[in-house]
């Protein structure tokens, strides 16, 4: 009984310890304030295999998702080879797909549209 009551105290301990970790960790992506006014584009440039392509736009994802930042994800093609444009043609992904030439065009042409609406 008494193992019993020591391993529920180390659990108890240890969930804690990991609890405040993750909270931690949460308030360290700390969140940008944004209003109508104003939108942020989050533009990841690639080039070649684009290792590390899938993690990044995973994160910004995540981060997105959960709320703690409104962003736009754009994927700049900087001379990206086969597999980062089949990485980027995924389903699974909610971004933009660009070249440099027409980076300039995605905000431009979207802050065009949203002010012909009004």
């Amino acid at each position: 009984m008494e193992h019993l009551l020591e391993l529920t105290a180390v659990v108890t301990v240890c969930g804690t310890f990991l609890l405040l970790i993750w909270l931690l960790k949460s308030l360290l992506v700390t969140p940008v304030p944004t209003d109508r006014d104003t939108e942020l584009y989050m533009v990841v440039t690639a080039k070649g295999d684009a290792q590390g392509l899938e993690q990044t736009l995973q994160s910004l994802q995540w981060i997105r998702e959960e709320g703690r930042i409104p962003m736009t994800l754009v994927v700049c093609d900087c001379g990206m080879g086969d597999e980062g444009k089949r990485l980027v043609s995924a389903e699974k992904w909610d971004a933009i797909y660009c070249t440099p030439d027409g980076l300039g065009d995605i905000t431009w042409q979207k802050g065009r549209n949203e002010s012909e609406a009004q």
